[in-house]
């Protein structure tokens, strides 16, 4: 039988709930503001409409407009929070794609698709970086950072990592089939 200690003890949250626990607790550590808040998707959208234009970060594909943009890039940060990658992952990414791409032919026509392709994404990946920067100074969370902050704190602070294994023994995910790859870490 357990005591009520023990059942008092035990806490359940979801993922996102989780993050935001630590997020507030930890946040000094983050380089967040003291006064934090978690911003809708529309303010995110405004936010990143501002970035790309102050940053002029989408010149080559001006025709399309920017609300075009905006969409597209909403869809690879996403994807990239999703699975657990930072803005500086993904320009790491680049770094390498670019690498590859190197020492292609110059009429190599698959080459030169993957040149375009990379330079979308990296279109992408600067937007990201600018939106996470702006988030942070302005301490704003998206739903994705209730994830991918505690991610960072985890990996980059061994004593924040030593903290929460102390106090969270143990973890139950129920329907574990439907977390990202970024949950999971």
């Amino acid at each position: 039988r357990i005591g009520s200690a023990a059942a008092e003890a035990v806490r359940a949250f979801t993922f996102h709930g989780f993050g935001y626990r630590l997020i507030h607790r930890f946040k000094d550590r983050l380089g967040l503001p003291p006064q934090i808040r978690l911003v809708d998707p529309p303010r995110i959208r405004r936010l990143l409409r501002e970035l790309i234009v102050e940053h002029n970060l989408y010149r080559e594909i001006a025709a399309q407009g920017v609300a075009s943009a905006i969409e597209s890039a909403v869809g690879v940060i996403g994807s990239l929070a999703n699975n657990g990658m930072f803005p500086e992952d993904a320009a790491a990414f680049c770094d390498r794609w670019r690498s590859r791409l190197d020492g292609a032919k110059p009429d190599d026509i698959e080459a030169a698709a993957q040149r375009a392709r990379l330079a979308e994404f990296a279109r992408h990946v600067a937007a990201y970086a600018h939106l996470a920067r702006a988030c942070i100074s302005r301490g704003w969370l998206t739903f994705d950072d209730l994830i991918l902050h505690p991610v960072r704190l985890l990996r980059a602070d061994k004593g924040v990592a030593d903290i929460c294994r102390a106090e969270w023994r143990h973890v139950v995910v129920d329907e574990f089939q439907d977390v990202n790859a970024a949950q999971i870490e």
